[in-house]
């Protein structure tokens, strides 16, 4: 076989007959289409062929005007010659269109046009060729997005807080009629299952105040929209926890910013929370030197999915550790019997020096004759006896003041009762 193919003369004779073949196929055609079909070769046969759902272009001047009443496409009937129907079949290359060129606003009977076709084909259109088409007035104008979901699609004890669409203004383009209809121009949300703060995305849909759908164009045709939601909460008090010591301080006021806190979660671990329960925020005293503002976040409660704030704003007073001592205080006997005397045998003057330490604000407020030395001789015959001193101290609004140590030279003093003569 390689031997003939490579001979230069049965290539050619080869050829030859191909050419002979195709001369003869044409002839053959030919001689059929001017005859009365006596030819009847099932090859060269007449054929009809459908093409469904071929486009419609429309030509007309689309800077202007919107056109109303021409058909998205049609069916396209193809008669003719077989091979040249089935050419057009396998290319699909027929071009359908309304022209609708040169024409100003109004209403025309426009007959649909075709090209790419072989003079040979008969071309008819289904269900028709001819359609009552308008051009309008073309217009666009700008209208605010509403957002709409369903409300019953959000999750058990959550709640939509915000819902942001981006952008918040569209451009409408169409049949002046139609924008003017337009009523409602909204993008809806699904929120099934949603229970954190989202971003969806959703179409823009434009319809009339019946909430028919208008056939514009809308731009941008998709937004996005920022959902907010709101989970189950509560609004729990905060309450502060000294850890630690002072040292040569003390604490004059703590307040704190904000003192509750909004706790959000699922609905069983919101529900949980009674009116008796706080949020403990610790304060470590052991780092409090002066006074100062600090920042302590606020541990999120167990199951809690968010608390807001985050964080809680301490501002903290303090004030000095003073010492003053209060001289002479007088000993004053309780229960002393009738007919009895009472002498100090180891103090002159019957009275005792009171150190206090404490803050400077309780301090400030004694004086000597806010302090009481006494010692209790009720019962006690006559004779030398070694007695308990106590000592109370009471502010000019007559309360004992906080914060306060006292320092007291003896704790008993030696006292000699005698009868009186």
């Amino acid at each position: 076989m390689d031997r003939f193919m490579n001979n230069r003369w049965f290539m050619r004779i080869i050829a030859l007959l191909l050419a002979l073949m195709l001369y003869m196929s044409v002839y053959i055609q030919e001689q059929k289409e001017q005859s009365d079909g006596s030819l009847t070769l099932p090859l060269f046969d007449d054929s009809t062929e459908i093409l469904e759902d071929i486009p419609v272009e429309v030509l007309y001047d689309q800077e202007r005007f919107v056109v109303t009443g021409v058909p998205q496409s049609v069916d396209v009937r193809l008669e003719g010659p077989t091979s040249k129907v089935k050419t057009i079949i396998a290319l699909r290359n027929i071009k359908v269109y309304a022209n609708l060129e040169n024409k100003s606003e109004g209403n025309y009977l426009v007959t649909l046009e075709y090209e790419n076709v072989d003079d040979k084909v008969n071309v008819t259109f289904e269900p028709t060729s001819r359609y009552e088409v308008a051009l309008h007035e073309k217009v666009t104008q700008e209208f605010a997005i509403k957002v709409d979901y369903n409300e019953s699609l959000v999750t058990e004890g959550y709640t939509v807080e915000n819902l942001v669409p981006e952008p918040t203004i569209v451009s409408i383009t169409g049949a002046k009629e139609e924008v003017e209809r337009t009523a409602i121009v909204r993008a809806y949300i699904d929120l099934q299952d949603v229970i954190d703060d989202v971003t969806l995305e959703s179409s823009v849909t434009v319809h009339d105040k019946d909430g028919q759908p208008l056939n514009v164009e809308v731009e941008p045709a998709n937004i996005s929209v920022g959902v907010s939601i709101i989970s189950p909460n509560k609004v729990v008090p905060l309450n502060f926890i000294e850890e630690g010591t002072l040292q040569g301080i003390y604490i004059k006021n703590i307040e704190m910013v904000p003192d509750k806190v909004t706790v959000y979660g699922p609905k069983n671990v919101i529900d949980s929370i009674t009116k008796d329960d706080v949020i403990d925020i610790p304060i470590d005293l052991n780092s409090i030197t002066k006074d100062e503002e600090i920042i302590i976040p606020i541990k999120l409660p167990e199951g809690a999915t968010k608390i807001d704030p985050v964080e809680v704003k301490v501002a903290i007073d303090v004030e000095e550790e003073v010492t003053e001592t209060f001289i002479d205080i007088p000993i004053v006997s309780e229960g002393l019997g009738e007919g009895l005397a009472l002498s100090f045998s180891d103090l002159e003057n019957g009275a005792l020096d009171i150190t206090v330490t404490g803050r400077k604000s309780s301090i400030e407020n004694i004086s000597n004759s806010n302090i009481k030395v006494t010692i209790d001789v009720a019962n006690l015959p006559v004779g030398d006896f070694e007695v308990p001193v106590e000592v109370s101290i009471l502010n000019e609004e007559g309360i004992e003041p906080v914060d306060i140590s006292l320092e007291i030279p003896i704790e008993n003093v030696k006292v000699n009762i005698s009868g009186i003569e």
